[in-house]
């Protein structure tokens, strides 16, 4: 369910109904207000828990990066706590993927740990928080730690557990505890979801084809989201973690504006904006295209240029995730990411060989770079600029060999 804001907190809204386009018009400067809100009881049974698919492999792997999560699921589970004991209870080569929400009631300092039989990785807010993969007995309660608290607001957060039984026993604990007291979780750690109130909150959508935390806008895969000039848009609240719209297209020349506050002006992170069909980079002609967000903003469609040489602008804080691969991305060598704040993150596979950026080149000017990957090694073949200092950050897995690789290097003036 989302609400739009009453009309008198909104500059302009150009709607297209018969089409069911979002459009926004060149000639005046438009803003859409929404205040999305998260189900919390998104298949019918208990709300508190996380939404799990559970992938059945052909051979022992170990690693929960080598597993294709976005496979088809033998089955779907729900878990009130992740609190596997170690035994048999999960056959070997058994993938499962948990996704869901993570609510916050008291904003502070929370530690994360997983105890598993073998690999696990934990994801807030789409971020690698830890890496425990790899083949292993259970240690020693908690098991690993994130190497650090981390600093969650207040409201709902993206949580996502991946988890690899790859042989014999079997055994997934994730816990966590607070930095100090009177915190959601206490001071000794505890498994998340044991406590007087459970945080978590199943995913918005699961089944055996896939899982979403997104709030759709509109019907089917949401209202396609047509930019033509300059354009904010506004989300609202913590009561949801994304929003998704269908499919994308921005002219050349064209600026959007995405700010995810709590309710009272204040910045929020970990929210998320999806394109869930296809995105068009330019209107005929080549030139450029600003995006300036706070808020993730994934490309989760085909991405193409149109054959035309664009430059996409990455402003703000938020990421910028191209994870888009079961189909050819037609984004071409004379176009470019322009990464100038915040990070550029593309999720490859090694399964379809499709690259999420294309062609693009790729050229860090104030901004970063995330390497990742759906399943296996995956090696990036983009032209790199770097204009400024800049980190580029594998997180696809723990070992070397199945490391992305970049092709081509350039440094300006170089």
């Amino acid at each position: 369910m989302q609400k739009r804001s009453s009309p008198s907190r909104v500059r302009s809204i150009l709607t297209a109904a018969v089409a069911g386009v979002v459009a926004f018009s060149s000639s005046v400067r438009a803003d859409l207000d929404l205040t999305p809100t998260a189900s919390n009881n998104a298949d019918g049974s208990n709300a508190t828990a996380l939404s799990g698919r559970v992938i059945t492999l052909g051979a022992a792997q170990n690693d929960t990066a080598l597993i294709d999560f976005t496979a088809t699921a033998s089955s779907i589970r729900t878990d009130t706590t992740i609190n596997i004991a170690s035994g048999a209870t999960v056959p070997v080569n058994t993938g499962i993927q948990w996704i869901g929400k993570l609510n916050i009631a008291t904003a502070g300092g929370y530690k994360f740990f997983t105890n598993s039989d073998d690999g696990s990785r934990l994801f807030i807010d789409g971020v690698l928080v830890l890496n425990n993969d790899g083949p292993k007995g259970v240690a020693t309660a908690p098991g690993n730690g994130t190497p650090n608290f981390l600093s969650l607001g207040t409201g709902l957060h993206d949580i996502r557990v991946d988890y690899d039984n790859g042989g014999g026993n079997s055994a997934m604990i994730l816990s966590w505890q607070g930095q100090t007291a009177g915190l959601d979780a206490p001071t000794t750690f505890e498994a998340v979801g044991a406590g007087a109130i459970n945080p978590l909150r199943q995913a918005e959508s699961n089944s055996t084809a896939g899982a979403s935390n997104a709030v759709i806008q509109g019907g089917g895969i949401g209202d396609p989201l047509a930019v033509t000039g300059t354009f904010n848009l506004n989300l609202h609240g913590t009561a949801y973690t994304q929003v998704q719209f269908g499919n994308g297209s921005f002219d050349t020349g064209s600026v959007l504006n995405i700010a995810a506050d709590n309710g009272a002006a204040v910045p929020v992170s970990g929210r998320g904006v999806r394109l869930a069909g296809n995105i068009t980079l330019g209107s005929g002609t080549s030139g450029t295209v600003t995006l300036n967000s706070n808020a993730d903003v994934y490309f989760d469609g085909v991405a193409s240029d149109g054959g035309n040489a664009m430059t996409l602008t990455k402003l703000g804080s938020g990421r910028l995730v191209l994870d888009q691969t079961s189909a050819a991305n037609t984004l071409g060598a004379t176009t470019t990411i322009d990464v100038q704040s915040g990070n550029l993150t593309l999720v490859g596979s090694s399964a379809s060989g499709n690259n999420p950026a294309g062609s693009a080149r790729i050229q860090l000017n104030g901004g970063n770079l995330v390497l990742d990957t759906k399943v296996g090694g995956v090696t990036y073949g983009n032209a790199i600029t770097l204009l400024q200092n800049a980190t580029i950050q594998d997180v696809a897995t723990h070992r070397p060999q199945h490391s992305p690789a970049i092709s081509q290097w350039r440094r300006a003036g170089r």
